[in-house]
């Protein structure tokens, strides 16, 4: 069983309007229209979000679907929406739900079938489907068409939603882990300093080092033939470090794994120790 509450916002009338989801079938709760009046807008705003918090203090809905912002021609009455917008956000969030957004023509479209359906037809759907014998107002039957909306996609939206989560998570880690390693260019440098050979192959790694330290903001792509007249035999072969929006991508030629180039370069150091 979910509560979900959907909303319509507006900085003189919101509509809300509440159902409850048991598998497939829906449940009308109930539903309403904050109105406020008032020319400034910074004395209502105030009164809209107690009123809000006490419908979600009563029903506590577990999922809030607010609608989307449009484009307004008047770029006023754009900015009040905004701010009636996020009281809205603001008064779920801190009553335990979670927020979910749709635009009102998805909603439209899905109860009525037209995604520029008028109030009036919107209002006759939200009636048949949720089976009410009287009508509420239009601002209310938006909401409880954004709820219903929501109601029948809800598995598919929570899922995206945790996968967005999860992959998230992965890439944070993934990160953290490549910055830890830093690719491991500095000790194997340092490992052939301590040797007493291969000066010149460690001075290498470290400019490779400086050059590939990660950073989230660009992209970096290091091709190791640019320095294999420094590093002779080793053949041809990449090192892409690819950094874009935390994401990224190691790959050396034919080799997945840098074990496979550190050990070119260690039997490369052995051939010209033997040979001196």
């Amino acid at each position: 069983m979910t509560i979900i509450l959907g909303l319509d916002p507006g900085s003189v009338n919101m509509g809300y309007g509440i159902i409850e989801k048991t598998g497939s079938k829906l449940k009308y709760i109930t539903s309403g229209v904050i109105s406020v009046k008032g020319s400034d807008i910074n004395s209502r705003l105030p009164i809209i979000y107690a009123q809000l918090q006490e419908v979600i203090k009563t029903y506590q809905p577990e999922h809030m679907v607010v609608e989307q912002v449009f484009i307004a021609t008047n770029p006023q009455a754009a900015i009040k929406l905004g701010m009636a917008r996020g009281i809205a956000i603001l008064a779920g969030s801190l009553g335990g739900a979670t927020i979910f957004e749709l635009s009102a023509r998805q909603a439209k479209k899905f109860v009525t079938g037209i995604g520029s359906a008028k109030k009036e037809q919107v209002n006759h759907m939200v009636c048949r489907i949720l089976h009410l014998t009287s009508k509420p107002k239009l601002d209310a039957s938006d909401a409880l068409a954004l709820a219903i909306s929501h109601a029948h996609t809800l598995n598919s939206r929570v899922m995206l939603q945790k996968q967005q989560e999860q992959q998230e998570l992965f890439d944070q880690r993934t990160q953290q882990r490549l910055i830890n390693s830093s690719l491991n260019f500095d000790s194997l440098a340092r490992a052939f300093a301590q040797q007493g050979e291969g000066g010149e192959t460690a001075q290498v790694l470290a400019n490779l080092t400086q050059q590939t330290h990660l950073s989230t903001e660009k992209e970096t792509t290091i091709p190791v033939n640019r320095v294999q007249s420094q590093v002779s035999k080793i053949q041809a072969e990449f090192v892409n470090i690819k950094i874009n929006s935390g994401r990224f991508k190691v790959k050396s030629g034919k080799a997945s794994n840098r074990a496979k180039l550190e050990a070119k370069i260690k039997n490369l150091l052995e051939q010209k120790h033997k040979k001196t």
